[in-house]
């Protein structure tokens, strides 16, 4: 779905300030991350692990906690690259499901895509993603 059909689906004006946040923050959603505090010349580690929620506090904790989880401390751009990925993937998955939908209405009886239609027309639906 490309962003013009998913302010329309959501309901925004295309070019006001509240579409364009809705759309910056449908890109830019990401889930959330462990931090690392740094201090002095050592590194300090003091964060919830976001598989686990187990509390990680030293760097053998982190190492250890990265190893049996599979995970790696990110490298440069690999954030940007990993969420371009991801909004590319659900613009591909939301195309997808546009065009399968399109397919099975397309197939309908006329009967039941106008009863389908006056439907939705007096339904007070909402679309969320969880």
């Amino acid at each position: 779905m490309n962003k013009h059909q998913w302010l329309k689906a959501w309901g925004y004006v295309e070019g006001t300030p509240e579409a364009e946040a809705a759309w910056a923050a449908k890109l830019a959603f990401r889930p959330r991350r462990s931090r690392m505090v740094i201090g002095g010349n050592a590194v300090d580690y003091s964060y919830d692990c976001p598989i686990t929620g187990r509390h990680i506090t030293s760097k053998a904790a982190h190492e250890e906690n990265l190893r049996v989880h599979g995970c790696h401390v990110l490298e440069t751009g690999e954030k940007e690259t990993a969420a371009r990925v991801r909004a590319e993937a659900d613009i591909a998955l939301e195309s997808k499901i546009d065009v399968t939908v399109e397919k099975a209405i397309d197939a309908m009886p006329s009967e039941k895509r106008e009863k389908l239609y006056n439907e939705l027309k007096t339904s007070d639906i909402s679309v969320e993603r969880a």
